[in-house]
């Protein structure tokens, strides 16, 4: 990077963090906000609040402890405002994806810490876990989300919610019940995503899967190989009036259920073992750091169930390393529209973007080396370091146009990430 190039950057994270200015009422919150968002990209060793309120000039790191924990400053107006931005950078057609990562923590007394199963450790362990959602598009990617996964036992606990700020109104919500409410918030901002997708603990919900096709969108969400699917549609048996009790409360109206007779569903590892060698075929998902990535793939057209009923008609893709089978992997891929395959493949193999911000994030900004313990305190910590890996993506994405721009238009190529 050259110097003009680096001092437009110094220009524009100042506009940049003009723009979200409005949300803080006074002077002193602002400037703290400027500097931790400079703190957060600059390549700092830590992005604690000592290493922070250094960068800022700071003796002591209270000005910064204060700006995560008791400063008046409502940050889901900062989420929101950072959203807006967002859509209107990087498009609002894009993909939204959905993942979690892990926090480790030592002791008891953060907000939303157990020991509980994180991807980030590979094991249970004592962290905290917080939900995302990822904007993905074509040329371009950041975390668009967040919420911060609170186990059951924890909020039984009143003494212990209330000593780290845990809103009142506070219910547990399963992961993919916050995924769904992720969704549902990026619509009202106005995302218009082609598609939603996530690992199987997003895919595995039947609930999940259903809001979204009822939004009219597409999904490709990875599925347990238990998973259970009809290869036709069952026939149903609708509702009938039976006879009153002798209670004399009048007429029950019975469930709506499979007819009895139909044929039972079938496990979609069960369904992929029963398919002959010339099903699968050897396709590319896109192309990777070592050239296109191949795998072997069996496609075939499924049922899916919603409380024991036929719901839609999707796609079960099954992915295959080699010719190695306990390699393969299961997803549902449903869409209103007709698609050809390459659109699907790409989209299966499009998982890689939400983990490199989790990365980036980490390595980069910080999101990881929070040092709060309350409700308030991590939203705020997470929000920022949000903001601040969405200003060096949207860096990233300038410094690709002005190359593109560049390239004499018979050489330009476009590095696409989502189908």
């Amino acid at each position: 990077m050259d110097l003009n190039t680096l001092a437009r950057m110094v220009t524009e994270l100042r506009d940049y963090c003009q723009f979200f200015h409005p949300v803080f009422g006074r002077r002193e919150p602002r400037e703290t906000f400027d500097a931790v968002v400079l703190g957060l990209i600059t390549p700092a060793e830590r992005k604690n609040g000592w290493q922070l309120a250094e960068l800022a000039g700071d003796d002591t790191p209270d000005i910064i402890h204060r700006f995560f924990t008791s400063t008046k400053w409502e940050v889901d107006d900062l989420l929101n405002l950072y959203q807006r931005r967002l859509l209107e950078t990087f498009g609002r057609s894009g993909a939204l994806i959905f993942d979690e990562t892990g926090f480790p923590k030592k002791g008891s007394s953060s907000v939303g810490v157990q020991r509980q199963y994180s991807g980030t450790l590979g094991k249970i362990g004592n962290c905290q876990i917080g939900v995302f959602a990822a904007w993905i598009t074509p040329y371009a990617h950041t975390l668009f989300d967040r919420r911060l996964f609170m186990p059951k036992d924890w909020l039984d606990e009143p003494a212990r919610r209330t000593k780290v700020h845990v809103p009142e109104s506070l219910v547990h919500h399963s992961k993919p019940q916050l995924a769904a409410q992720m969704l549902e918030h990026a619509l009202t901002q106005g995302a218009q995503p082609q598609w939603v997708g996530g690992d199987t603990i997003y895919g595995d919900d039947t609930a999940l899967r259903q809001l979204v096709a009822s939004h009219g969108l597409d999904y490709t969400f990875a599925v347990a190989c238990k998973t259970q699917v009809w290869l036709h549609w069952p026939k149903v048996e609708e509702p009938e009036q039976v006879n009153a009790t002798r209670t004399g409360r009048g007429q029950r109206l019975q469930k709506r259920r499979v007819a009895a007779g139909e044929p039972r569903r079938v496990r979609v590892d069960e369904l992929a073992r029963s398919w002959p060698q010339e099903h699968w075929q050897q396709l590319s998902c896109g192309a990777g750091s070592k050239g296109e990535r191949l795998y072997h793939w069996g496609m075939a057209q499924v049922v899916e169930a919603h409380d024991h009923l036929p719901s839609r008609r999707s796609w079960l893709i099954v992915r295959q390393n080699g010719e190695d089978v306990t390699t393969r992997a299961y997803f549902l891929c449903y869409s209103p529209r007709e698609l050809p395959i390459h659109v699907w493949l790409g989209r299966v193999g499009t998982r890689w973007p939400i983990e490199q911000c989790f990365e980036e994030a980490k390595s980069l900004c910080g999101l990881d080396e929070y040092e709060v313990r309350t409700w308030p305190g991590w939203h705020r910590h997470i929000t920022l370091s949000m903001v601040a890996h969405h200003f060096l993506a949207e860096q990233r994405l300038k410094l690709w146009q002005e190359q593109e721009v560049k390239k004499p238009k018979s050489t330009s190529r476009k590095t696409r990430c989502t189908g």
